[in-house]
């Protein structure tokens, strides 16, 4: 009897899990086509040697970063971690100091932040809550005023791409605090910083000849800002 009650009570897990998977597989299939298109296409351009082990472990991390943030949270903190050091070792290296210095400075240590804040019943972007007009103005002074401090700065330590680095990481930092805030704005400001980033590293790497992985990282990102986009507008209009 004990037997035959243990027997169906697995027998119940395993169904409630394949119907599990398949909703979120139903719910995340093209996540899941981007994370594997992302990861043959570091794997191939390794094996090209068009970038080495630390190109490609930014690649891996950030796909399965990415793609985990939805359902693994404490798994996604681990490769986020890992993440920013190694795209802060690139960026650093190629003297990209403002993304370099906005991983390992800024988005390093805000994880935990993040993770415990991504942890709470309630950490949804708000369909209702939009900055004011004064918030407005607000934030585009602060970006002004904070792009052209680091834009100096970089221009000092002897960035090459000094202009577009600081714009691109301001956009990112703004993104940031709008997130934080849950405000709707978040969606828009983070699909054009991360469309930026893109750019930006898209002329590195045709100007330098390198940056074919962080252009793939930075797409990559993108892509899934548009899909987390397209996913929030639905959902704020039920």
């Amino acid at each position: 009897m004990e037997e035959q009650s243990f027997k169906t009570e697995v027998s119940e897990t395993l169904d409630n899990e394949i119907i599990i998977a398949k909703h979120e597989f139903k719910m995340r299939w093209t996540e899941l086509v981007v994370t594997l298109l992302a990861l043959v296409a570091g794997v191939t351009l390794f094996c090209l040697n068009l970038v080495d082990l630390l190109g490609l472990s930014l690649i891996v991390l950030g796909a399965l970063w990415n793609f985990f943030t939805d359902s693994n949270k404490f798994f996604a903190c681990i490769m986020a971690f890992l993440m920013c050091v190694a795209y802060g070792f690139i960026a650093g290296g190629m003297k990209i100091y403002g993304h370099a210095f906005l991983h390992i400075l800024f988005y390093l240590p805000t994880q935990l932040i993040y993770y415990y804040e991504t942890n709470k019943e309630d950490n949804a972007i708000k369909k209702d809550k939009k900055l004011t007009q004064n918030g407005y103005i607000g934030t585009v002074v602060c970006f002004w005023l904070m792009a052209f401090g680091l834009g100096i700065v970089l221009y000092k330590v002897g960035d090459p791409f000094y202009i577009m680095d600081a714009l691109s990481s301001t956009l990112l930092v703004v993104s940031v605090f709008l997130v934080n805030g849950k405000y709707r704005e978040y969606y828009p400001v983070r699909v054009f910083a991360t469309t930026f980033a893109t750019i930006m590293w898209t002329v590195i790497g045709i100007k330098t000849g390198f940056a074919v992985n962080t252009a793939i990282f930075v797409t990559l990102f993108a892509m899934y800002t548009v899909m987390d986009s397209i996913k929030w507008v639905r959902w704020s209009k039920n």
